[in-house]
């Protein structure tokens, strides 16, 4: 039988950071489209009006970014994508918290960032166009993954493997885990960006210069973000507990609860997004209001995006943390089978 074929790891490493630093290009080109399409005069995005933009952006890329490419390097390596690194001389610190990790080495890099994106738009014309809003909103985000995914992704996996299966297991219960480090996290990312995205929507633009979001708009953004905020908070979580479980900051012990069909994942997600829909038609009737002002809506999205992400993380979590628990005690008991 022919061996799997497994990348070296300085080869993966380049390979995983232009993959990701891709993905946000994408993902801040769309932003940046959005940005244009809410921002923009007839003659296009003024460049002091970008810039304000611009300047958020590495925040936004490098604290979600720096997670994510944590995270996800270290669940490559563990089915089998690269060989592992050489181990080096002197033992590196333990690994730490994926989210403490974006907070000390993401928030310094954007910080860093800001100064060379005031300097670079001194170089823009007045006016940008829809596409260069985009493909510079895109830019940046790229080369902030690219720089993380490149030096603090490999520092934190090499510190990983180091001490794969040789930290002692955190002391701590499953309710701590899933709130401190799951839920939390998760909940206050979800809020301040939900609030950062009304914001962004309706402060101005087209049909909303008196800042008033109108019904048919809060009802449509609230039911797709309450769908989009479950699914993707609880498909990272997945790796995000399996990779900690791997490195012993886990419990060791949680009680087993079977892990959902995906299908029924995806149904309780539409049918909440549903709820959500007819909450607010409901409550427009009753209020006979005809839209809601800026700062209601913000506060709405905010604490409502931070509640579900909560919930969504804590739900994957329990589960996968359940399901790999299992999974080691069969590992355990098969040589006594046999």
């Amino acid at each position: 039988m022919t061996a799997r074929f497994r990348f070296s790891y300085p080869s993966f490493r380049w390979i995983f950071a232009l993959g990701n630093a891709v993905v946000w290009f994408v993902i801040l080109f769309s932003l940046g489209g959005l940005v244009h399409d809410h921002f923009a005069e007839d003659t296009g995005l003024s460049r002091e009006g970008a810039l304000y933009f611009f300047t958020l952006t590495p925040f936004v890329s490098s604290i979600l970014a720096t997670q994510g490419a944590v995270v996800n390097l270290r669940a490559q390596y563990l089915i089998g994508r690269f060989t592992a690194p050489p181990i080096p001389g002197a033992a590196p610190p333990p690994p730490a918290n994926v989210w403490l990790v974006s907070i000390r080495s993401g928030l310094p890099l954007a910080a860093m960032l800001v100064p060379i994106t005031l300097m670079g738009g001194l170089f823009l014309p007045e006016n940008l166009s829809d596409r260069a809003t985009s493909v510079v909103m895109g830019g940046i985000g790229a080369a902030a993954t690219l720089v993380l995914a490149v030096t603090v992704a490999d520092r934190e996996f090499r510190r990983f493997h180091y001490h794969l299966g040789g930290v002692r297991p955190r002391v701590t219960s499953t309710f701590h885990y899933l709130g401190r480090y799951i839920a939390a996290p998760w909940a206050l990312i979800n809020v301040a960006l939900n609030a950062i995205f009304a914001w962004m929507l309706y402060h101005q633009g087209p049909g909303h210069t008196d800042v008033f979001v109108s019904i048919e708009e809060l009802r449509h953004d609230l039911s797709t973000s309450a769908l989009m905020i479950c699914l993707f908070t609880a498909l990272p979580v997945v790796p995000e507990v399996e990779t900690d479980f791997a490195a012993g900051l886990t419990p060791t012990v949680v009680r087993n609860q079977s892990v959902r069909p995906l299908w029924q994942q995806l149904a309780a997600a539409a049918c909440l997004a549903g709820g959500v829909w007819l909450i607010v038609t409901v409550a427009a009737q009753l209020t006979r209001s005809q839209g809601v002002p800026l700062a209601q809506t913000m506060a709405v999205k905010a604490v409502g995006g931070g509640f579900l992400a909560a919930t969504a993380a804590v739900l994957s979590g329990r589960w996968t943390l359940s399901k790999r628990i299992q999974q080691a005690a069969l590992q355990r008991a098969v040589p006594t089978i046999r």
